[in-house]
């Protein structure tokens, strides 16, 4: 494979709109897609309401940018409250708590959409040689429809 794949826990419901280069199995589902090799290259692959999400994003002046777990506690906490529900189902009670100062590992990698110097949605992704994992993604619920999360996984 000439591009590393990653990992994403989806819906089952999702699994009928796959993407080139999906490889879906089990449930709950679990996709390895094969991450392209430029973002232009992914914008060529995705459908254009997905495209349009990420413009839509742009022009609200959302960007995107790593970021260190132990400067955006407070942040991560409103996403992490903004919505009792998701995905069908009650938050954890580990999303409740104010989250905990955590060690960086260097294999993992945290990246966030900001507004202003505000954080609205996170992700982190462990790597491990050529394969990533998106352990977490999620996003702030006033910001969801802005293409937040779109613009996160370009």
């Amino acid at each position: 494979m000439d591009s590393p794949p990653y990992v994403a826990t989806i819906d089952v419901t999702a699994a009928s709109e796959r993407l080139p280069g999906y490889f879906v199995m089990g449930s709950p589902c679990v996709a390895l897609l094969a991450v392209p090799s430029s973002p232009s290259q992914y914008l060529n692959t995705v459908g254009p309401k997905t495209r349009n999400m990420i413009s839509k994003a742009r022009r609200r002046s959302y960007y995107h940018a790593p970021f260190v777990w132990n400067e955006r506690l407070a942040d991560i906490h409103e996403v992490n409250t903004s919505k009792p529900v998701r995905q069908g189902k009650p938050m954890s009670r580990a999303y409740k708590a104010f989250p905990q100062q955590s060690a960086e590992a260097a294999y993992a990698v945290r990246t966030g959409v900001f507004l202003e110097d505000t954080l609205v949605a996170y992700a982190k992704c462990v790597r491990m040689h050529q394969l990533s994992i998106i352990v977490t993604i999620i996003g702030h619920a006033d910001h969801l429809t802005h293409g937040v999360m779109n613009m996160l996984v370009y």
